[in-house]
């Protein structure tokens, strides 16, 4: 009877101290999943991002010349990023049927497209209620429709050795998608990339604050 009870009371003690401990956590979390208010659409100039970085035929093949590369599409609840929402690895094979639109359209110009590709999608894709495919070929196509280049080359904005100003590149896009609100970057002085809010209709909206670069903002032709 004495061993009985003794038996009981070490089940007790082991149940009630299992209750307290902590569940087990991968060294790498992964953001719940979580709604977001619009994207981000960021596109880059590949003369002026491969004027900074090392861009070599090894990466950049096929890039469209008359074209603002995709840097990506990024969901936003307006504060800051919904990222990593799930861990949802990058699968390429997926992707088969839109290999050349990608490397046209979406190319890694300095790194791999499968590194790039594959970044963008774990930390942002996953988190924009799309699959891999219609993420990837989404963003494509709203980014031909928005068309940087041609919006800046119909304000007489065309890539070459005249230098332009912040102010001259920020006006053709407010009069182009008629919004006030965008973001605008110029790293030593090179008109490198604009981000765009886009709507969860893929329309393009006002972001909730204007970061708009000042000053000069060259814009070198592409030499790939």
């Amino acid at each position: 009877m004495k061993l009985a009870f003794i038996a009981l009371c070490l089940f007790l003690a082991v149940t009630v101290n299992a209750s307290f401990r902590k569940p087990y956590q991968p060294a790498t979390q992964v953001q719940a999943k979580k709604d977001f208010d619009f994207y981000v659409f960021a596109s880059e100039w590949a003369g002026s991002v491969c004027t900074t970085n090392s861009c070599t035929s090894t990466y950049d093949e096929g890039v469209v010349h008359e074209f603002w590369n995709i840097h990506g599409l990024w969901p936003s609840d307006g504060k800051m990023g919904v990222n990593y929402c799930s861990d949802e690895k990058f699968n390429p094979n997926l992707l088969s049927t839109i290999k050349n639109d990608l490397a046209g359209y979406w190319s890694g110009l300095y790194s791999s497209a499968d590194s790039f590709h594959g970044h963008e999608w774990e930390k942002h894709g996953t988190c924009s209620g799309l699959s891999q495919i219609d993420y990837f070929s989404t963003t494509i196509k709203l980014a031909k429709e928005l068309d940087v280049f041609g919006a800046l080359k119909r304000h007489n904005i065309i890539p070459g050795t005249q230098a332009y100003t912040c102010d001259q590149i920020a006006t053709a896009i407010k009069q182009t998608y008629g919004i006030t609100n965008f973001s605008l970057s110029n790293p030593s002085k090179y008109a490198t990339e604009l981000q765009l809010c886009i709507n969860k209709d893929f329309q393009v909206q006002n972001c909730p604050k204007a970061k708009i670069c000042s000053g000069e903002a060259r814009y070198p032709a592409m030499n790939l």
